[in-house]
């Protein structure tokens, strides 16, 4: 199957919407709780139940270990999390190993996406637009079945550059273990993310490109690491679905 794009009704029923999203996908293996703002489930992406609020000016995602009542999960992990702005447009790419979010607002940007490395990782992570520690502090990416935090791999120019057909460069999303102080890898070779890639576009932290079969955030990515320190992509995400 081929991923698919969903545009999530933020301000009317936004589960709805987005359990009609993953369950197209088989990404639901049993809803644990719901509300009109947040969705608690299994997934066989990962042996973490999955928690998500949405609506009109709300948006995070977080895994934990179970549910318990209401909202609440056992060790709860936020990776991603809009701290300011108003909703103007909520998407959900997802395909049957992976799934990814986009919020927008017209002052900041944040992804959130939950699926693995091609090693077979269970991987999520979490962006901002913001460089400020108090818009990105829930950003984070995660090795889940390893427990470690890590860092994404950036190319680090300034503008965009095409190959010599005219075309923007898709490249993998890769990822560093600061722990271990390597790249994650998948045998012998950097491991790269199912679903998730970096393009070779900068059109700007708040401009992002919605494609018939593409999605393309803005540039200059940032989550959190270490106390204040603000980690990212300079080039914007890829995300690829069927139109």
């Amino acid at each position: 199957m081929a991923a698919t794009l969903t545009t999530i009704d933020y301000a009317g029923t936004p589960i709805t919407t987005l359990k009609g999203a993953l369950n197209s996908k088989s990404l639901i293996t049993s809803v644990l709780y719901e509300d009109d703002d947040c969705l608690i489930f299994s997934t066989p992406l990962t042996s973490k139940v999955i928690k998500i609020k949405v609506d009109d000016n709300v948006f995070s995602m977080a895994y934990g270990d179970a549910w318990t009542s209401a909202e609440t999960v056992t060790k709860e992990v936020i990776f991603a999390s809009r701290n300011n702005g108003t909703t103007t447009s909520l998407y959900c790419i997802a395909d049957t190993t992976w799934f990814f979010m986009a919020w927008e607002s017209t002052t900041y940007l944040y992804q959130g996406y939950v699926g693995a490395l091609d090693s077979g990782d269970v991987l999520v992570f979490g962006f901002s637009s913001s460089t400020s520690m108090t818009y990105f502090v829930n950003n984070k990416a995660m090795n889940v079945t390893d427990g470690v935090q890590l860092l994404p791999v950036s190319l680090s120019s300034h503008l965009t550059f095409k190959n010599p057909s005219g075309k923007l460069l898709k490249m993998p999303l890769m990822w560093y273990n600061p722990t271990n102080k390597t790249l994650e890898m998948n045998g012998t070779v950097p491991a790269k993310t199912v679903g998730a890639y970096v393009s070779s576009w900068r059109g700007g932290s708040l401009n992002t490109d919605l494609g018939a079969n593409y999605y393309l955030t803005g540039s200059d990515l940032y989550m959190h690491y270490s106390g204040a320190a603000a980690e990212g992509l300079r080039m914007a995400l890829l995300v690829e679905f069927t139109a």
